[in-house]
């Protein structure tokens, strides 16, 4: 079911100029801010394969939480810094002595990285948690609600912004800043059955899903959009562009009336269109419905997908335009993501570079030794990347009988943009503390 897959892969997938002041209110469906008051471009913080689903940096350095298990009962994470320039990795703490396993530790978060979404902007670090159980250092079961944490970006002046009613969560993907004000996808979801008996399952349905401006200087939000079956893709200017879904008939509807069959033929029968949202306004600028039923990458002001028959089209999000670029020999070709004029894809089993200044299609060979999957991109700097360009582990056997990879150490590395995008493996080792994720 395409919004299942589509759920499933976003909970599995992650500086701005200086504006004015924006007043945020605190109250729900409040009035959308005034177009034109604010002349900030916004910021995409990329929910991905490269960004916040593994931490968030600046040009200076990459920050990422690693949850620990202390083997008594209790999980916790630390927050882990890594210095381009000294190509060192440490806890974010200044105290020689400190064991960094409590709040006396400026590195310690009781919170799991599964659940948190890590973000640098100016001069802050924010810890953007969903809500989850921990056990505190009484030994007590605790329940914390979606929040979102500031301090700096040493650690210290830690505090909490604000937190979510029960129930209410911060979606799984991409994001956006400007100024002091963070662009955040908040919903609301319920736990729905798809049957009865053994062949029963849970579905995760959102109910409610706004795009919320929250001043990070002092918590307010404000709905400013409805973003129901919708998901952030990139900004442009002060705008978001988003996918949109469109369907037949209600397929919450259907599910609530037991409607199985008819919620899953819907939900496969979706169309995919592409929008302008102006934050200020909060209306949908530009609407652009496609023939695509596989979602597009953005990239340089226009969007980027494959239709059935493997074409290559670019969707310009400007004016609504559609060029075809490339015929993929593979009409099954995946976009992953884009950036730096070139487009990232799978295509059969193997990956490829598309650059878009000059429409070569290369192979992508740099690949982690043993499970050959593709290296990882994580921060960056204006000519550099970060990235995880290998591992180790061994097979296992699940409780299933079955055999599966778990990787126990990997090699963090700097490397040149232009060796990436044209496969050249040289590295520049980075010295970490935690060599797991």
């Amino acid at each position: 079911m395409k919004k299942i897959c589509i759920l499933l892969c976003c909970i599995i997938l992650l500086a701005g100029c200086v504006s004015r002041k924006q007043d945020v209110s605190d109250k729900e469906g409040g009035e959308p801010q005034k177009q034109g008051a604010f002349n900030e471009e916004l910021q995409l913080k990329e929910w991905s394969l490269r960004s916040l689903s593994q931490g968030d940096g600046n040009a200076q350095g990459f920050y990422r939480l690693k949850t620990i298990d202390n083997g008594g009962g209790e999980l916790y994470s630390n927050i882990l810094y890594t210095d381009y320039e000294n190509k060192k990795e440490i806890y974010l703490c200044d105290k020689p002595e400190c064991q960094h396993r409590d709040t006396s530790c400026t590195s310690y978060y009781a919170g799991l990285d599964m659940v948190t979404q890590l973000l640098v902007h100016h001069n802050h670090l924010y810890l953007i948690a969903n809500e989850d159980s921990t056990v505190n250092e009484k030994n007590e079961l605790v329940t914390m609600p979606a929040r979102i944490l500031q301090m700096d970006l040493d650690g210290k002046n830690r505090k909490e912004l604000m937190q979510l009613p029960s129930g209410y969560g911060f979606s799984y993907e991409s994001m956006a800043v400007a100024g002091d004000v963070l662009y955040a996808p908040i919903e609301k979801t319920e736990n729905v059955s798809t049957g009865q008996g053994e062949m029963s399952s849970a579905v995760q349905v959102v109910r409610e899903k706004k795009l919320y401006a929250i001043q990070l200087n002092s918590g307010k939000r404000k709905a400013v959009a409805d973003m129901k079956n919708k998901s952030i893709l990139g900004c442009m200017g002060r705008s978001l562009i988003v996918n949109a879904y469109r369907y037949k008939e209600d397929p919450d509807q259907l599910l609530d009336k037991g409607d199985f069959e008819g919620y899953e033929r819907v939900s496969q029968q979706a169309e995919i269109a592409y929008e302008r949202i102006n934050v200020d306004s909060g209306r949908v600028e530009k609407s652009f419905p496609t023939a695509a039923d596989v979602l597009g990458i953005f990239v340089n002001d226009s969007i980027y997908y494959t239709d059935n028959s493997g074409m290559l089209k670019q969707l310009n999000m400007k004016d609504g335009k559609t060029h075809d670029r490339k015929q993929l020999e593979n009409p099954m070709s995946t976009l992953m993501f884009g950036e730096d004029n070139h487009l990232y894809l799978y295509m059969g089993e193997k990956e490829y570079v598309y650059s878009l200044q000059d429409d070569r299609l290369t192979p992508f060979t740099l690949t982690l030794s043993d499970t050959q999957e593709p290296i990882r991109l994580l921060g960056e700097t204006k000519d550099m990347y970060y990235v995880i360009y290998d591992q180790t582990g061994e097979v296992k056997k699940t409780w299933a009988g079955t055999d599966q990879y778990e990787a126990s150490s990997y090699a963090y590395g700097l490397m040149k943009k232009k060796d990436y995008w044209n496969s050249k493996a040289n590295y520049t080792p980075v010295d970490v503390i935690a060599k797991g994720e």
